[in-house]
């Protein structure tokens, strides 16, 4: 749809390292307040594995 100019690229990359930056973000907000970080990061892994799996 955005075809291959330098413009379609840079707007492809931007928005793919967006996402890394808000999870990044949102997640260390997230991580101060967890009490038990070993099932936090059990839960989310567990969660990626079954999204993956659809």
């Amino acid at each position: 749809m955005l075809g291959a100019t330098s413009k379609a690229i840079a707007s492809v990359v931007s928005l793919f390292m967006l996402g890394p930056a808000l999870g990044g973000t949102l997640g260390a907000r997230w991580a101060v307040r967890v009490r038990r970080p070993a099932l936090a990061y059990g839960t989310a892994e567990l969660g990626v594995g079954f999204d993956d799996r659809a």
